[in-house]
């Protein structure tokens, strides 16, 4: 397990906007590679539960070898709590990735994301955004170390 939760938020997505993540999947020991599934939650209403209805944003239905690129669309839902919330990310060999759980092989990884206005308390969010080089703070990219 690994969080990221004291990094700043990856994105800004707004409710009723489209986002786009990207993963890259690598194992932290180089070859042999292994067969697994990816699976993405976010938890919208902020009750620290990922099990809610639509909060499962991606979760792949076959086994596939790394390394590898995954990418994904989600629409944030209009009953999404504003404010700050976490993303979840499993890899998982051997089965099917659950929000929560054990596994014998892989890795989870718990990101902040920031749900709702551009404008904060004076703070703009894609000003911030463009500054730092990417191009909008709907799109992220995640570099995942498999352990």
């Amino acid at each position: 397990y690994s969080s990221v939760l004291s990094l700043a938020p990856l994105a800004n997505c707004n409710q009723g906007a489209t986002s786009t993540f990207t993963i890259v999947q690598d194992e932290c020991d180089g070859p042999t590679y292994f067969s697994n599934r990816i699976g993405v939650w976010i938890d919208y209403n902020q009750n620290a539960s990922f099990t809610d209805p639509g909060e499962e944003i991606y979760l792949e239905t076959t086994s596939t070898i790394g390394p590898r690129t995954v990418t994904g669309v989600f629409t944030v839902p209009f009953t999404a709590i504003m404010g700050t919330t976490v993303m979840r990310i499993v890899c998982r060999e051997g089965g099917t990735p659950s929000p929560c759980g054990t596994y014998p092989y892989g890795e989870t990884e718990d990101y902040l994301i920031r749900q709702g206005d551009m404008d904060v308390d004076g703070f703009n969010v894609l000003d911030e955004w463009q500054k730092s080089g990417r191009a909008t703070p709907q799109e992220f990219d995640i570099v995942f170390c498999d352990m």
